[in-house]
């Protein structure tokens, strides 16, 4: 299994464990018949950015070129996730915030 699908499968287990504490857990495939329905809330972290980069102007977020910027690295992530709930054929999501 690649390290995009163990961080993402890693993630929505730990989201489903937190959201149904106490319930029985969703099989890898449960979960992903789940994301397809949709009504389903993904909060992802940024990929990798250069370790020396930081976020200058934090409260502006329409101010671009002082948010810390995705490495080669980083890039390849966020596409690879793209790419995996695309393969999923999860319902399409919006991104609602991105928080510094």
């Amino acid at each position: 299994m690649c390290a995009t699908r163990r961080f993402f499968v890693l993630a929505i287990a730990t989201l489903s464990w937190v959201a149904t504490h106490g319930q029985s857990a969703l099989s890898e495939e449960e979960w992903i018949n789940a994301l397809r329905g949709g009504g389903h809330v993904i909060v992802i972290r940024h990929g990798a950015t250069p370790p020396d980069q930081a976020d200058t102007d934090p409260l502006h977020l329409e101010n671009i070129d002082k948010q810390r910027q995705l490495n080669d690295a980083g890039r390849a992530q966020a596409q690879s996730i793209g790419l995996f709930l695309a393969k999923q054929r999860a319902q399409r999501a919006e991104k609602l915030a991105a928080l510094p």
